[in-house]
Parts: structure tokens; C-alpha cells; sequence
């Protein structure tokens, strides 16, 4: 008589597990949380550094852009390859300046964006997109290496003092993979 109880016991109980109570109709879609805005904040679109190590010139220009749209100025998209190839160019400079003792990559800090700006203006990325090897995102392990391989050479030269030819071919190297730089725009 126990097992039998037992039985039905268990029966009911899985049967219960079978049934459930449904509030909506059958293929009607849950909804989910529906968020409302309390204040929308302008932000620029995202952009795609890809695998170009420039990490630190996209976020300083995006930081840039956000405070003009938070300053009340127009939507702007600036150009973050026309800083990597002013950065790169002063970069060379240094590295060569200092016999080697400095690190010579694609990284780079926020500071590195408002140098540039300030020395050299800026555009924007309509003028200057910095793709011009045939890739449609940017790829930079080519070019940083190219750039590293330059400089180490000039550093490490056997004639024991620079030509007048050395910031020319780093600068044509800048200007094959990035493009030249725009003199003017509209």
C-alpha cells in the first residue's frame, strides 16, 4: 500500500512538473525591459583602430570630438592617422636624437594627440584617412615595422654621422603607407 502511495505521489509530481502556468498566449514574443532616456548625451559614432597599435590616437580624438559636441560645437570625425604620422615622424626624431635609447613602436599616450594639434593642426578623416597599401582597415604590423627597421639603421650607421637623406626615406615611408599629407582643404 506505501509503495503504491509513493507511486501516485511521484506520478503527481511530475505530471505538476510538466504543467506550467503561462501568462501569454502561445508564440506571443516576451517583451523584455523597455528602457526610457533620462537625458541622452551626443557622442561620435565608435571607429575601429583595427591592428594599427594606435590605440591612444583614436581615444584622444574621440575624447576631443566628445567635448566639442559637449561644448555645444558640430558633430566632427578628425582624422586619427594624420596624428599617428606626425607622432611617428617626431618619434624618429627623438629615437635617432638619442642614439637608440628611446622605444620606437606604434604605441603612444594621449599627450602625443594635443602635441600634434598643436603643432601641426589637424583635418579631418574625410581629408585624410591614412589607407593607402591596399587595405580597407588599418594594419600597421608592416609599417611599424619598416619604420623600426629605418631608424635602428640610422641609429646603427657605420659612417658615424647622419646623411642629409635619412628623414626624407622615413618620411617617404610615411607617406607610401599613410599617404601624403594634405597642404590645404575646404
Amino acid at each position: 500500500m506505501q509503495k503504491l502511495k509513493n507511486l501516485l505521489l511521484a506520478g503527481a509530481f511530475l505530471i505538476s512538473m510538466l504543467v506550467s502556468a503561462q501568462d501569454k498566449k502561445e508564440g506571443e514574443k516576451e517583451s523584455g525591459y523597455q528602457f526610457t532616456s533620462v537625458k541622452e548625451i551626443p557622442c561620435t559614432s565608435v571607429k575601429d583602430q583595427y591592428r594599427s597599435g594606435t590605440c591612444w590616437s583614436f581615444s584622444g580624438l574621440g575624447f576631443l570630438e566628445a567635448e566639442m559636441l559637449r561644448l555645444g560645437k558640430p558633430t566632427v570625425d578628425l582624422s586619427e592617422m594624420f596624428v599617428v604620422y606626425h607622432a611617428y615622424s617626431d618619434k624618429a626624431v627623438k629615437y635617432v636624437r638619442l642614439h637608440g635609447s628611446l622605444n620606437f613602436g606604434g604605441g603612444g599616450a594621449f599627450h602625443d594627440v594635443t602635441n600634434v594639434i598643436k603643432q601641426y593642426g589637424i583635418v579631418p578623416e574625410e581629408v585624410y584617412r591614412g589607407l593607402n597599401y591596399g587595405e580597407e582597415k588599418h594594419v600597421h604590423g608592416e609599417l611599424d615595422r619598416v619604420l623600426l627597421d629605418n631608424v635602428k639603421a640610422v641609429v646603427e650607421n657605420s659612417n658615424k654621422k647622419l646623411t642629409t637623406a635619412w628623414y626624407e626615406v622615413l618620411n617617404n615611408t610615411l607617406d607610401t603607407y599613410l599617404g601624403k599629407l594634405p597642404e590645404k582643404f575646404t
